[in-house]
């Protein structure tokens, strides 16, 4: 996605729209059609004081993996963005400019074109979650027995405690028991 400079400039101020989609190769992360992911993206782009302030929100859907029962789901992830681009004019040099703090994280670029293809690829990256579940309420595989329980229940019973707890096994009884 390329925001050309001399067409924001033109709009003194006014935020104008635009739309893209922009494919994610290389991510290992697969598309509902075995392909790579695909973020659709709206955004409004404005041109102020040097800087282009864009705003918006993307989203792509991919196909992952559940984390408890390892079925494959698909699985629509969509984010909001708000930045500031900082528009080096010529004769400026790259790294930080002269009012810029270091400690402020500052996009700069240079030119008549803003390329955003980077920016929204790492943005997918970061938002992709660390672990993905079919649905809220999924009930993983059975430990002992590997069966999907959110298919079918299993009979197995977890009699697999630590040895050392036996001795400990009656406090758990006699409370129970209403003493």
């Amino acid at each position: 996605m390329e925001l050309f400079i001399p067409d924001l400039k033109k709009a003194k101020g006014r935020f104008l729209k635009f739309y893209a989609e922009i494919k994610v190769s290389g991510s290992g992360v697969k598309a509902y059609q075995d392909n790579d992911p695909v973020l659709k993206v709206s955004l409004q782009a404005a041109y102020v004081n040097n800087r282009v302030l864009i705003k918006g929100n993307w989203q792509a859907g991919f196909l992952g993996e559940c984390s408890r029962c390892l079925e494959q789901t698909n699985f629509t992830l969509r984010e909001s963005f708000a930045e500031e681009f900082i528009h080096l004019q010529a004769g400026e040099g790259g790294g930080t400019a002269g009012n810029i703090s270091e400690k402020d994280e500052q996009f700069l670029f240079k030119g008549e074109l803003l390329k955003l293809d980077e920016y929204f690829r790492q943005s997918f990256f970061l938002s992709l979650p660390l672990k993905i579940l079919c649905h809220e309420d999924c009930k993983g595989l059975c430990p002992i027995c590997g069966q999907n329980k959110n298919k079918s229940s299993c009979s197995c019973t977890d009699e697999s405690t630590d040895q050392r707890w036996t001795p400990l096994k009656h406090f758990i009884e006699k409370d129970s028991g209403g003493v």
